[in-house]
C-alpha cells in the first residue's frame, strides 16, 4: 500500500501522474479532521469546500 506521510501532504499531483491506476487507488492517507481518504475522495472534498465557499460569499 502506497501512503502519504504526514506533513508531506502538499507534494501536489504531478508526482501521481507517473503512477499507474492500481497504486494510486491504493493509496490512502488520514487527514487533520481525522478521516481516511484517498485521491478520490480528497478531491471530491476539494471540490465540495470550494462549492461552500462560493454559496457563502454569496450569501454574504
Amino acid at each position: 500500500m502506497y501512503s502519504l506521510q504526514s506533513g508531506n501532504y502538499r507534494i501536489g499531483v504531478a508526482p501521481l501522474r507517473e503512477l499507474d491506476e492500481e497504486t494510486v487507488d491504493a493509496m490512502e492517507w488520514r487527514v487533520r479532521w481525522g478521516p481516511l481518504y484517498n485521491p478520490e475522495s480528497m478531491l471530491e472534498h476539494a471540490i465540495v469546500h470550494l462549492l461552500r465557499h462560493r454559496r457563502q460569499m454569496e450569501r454574504w
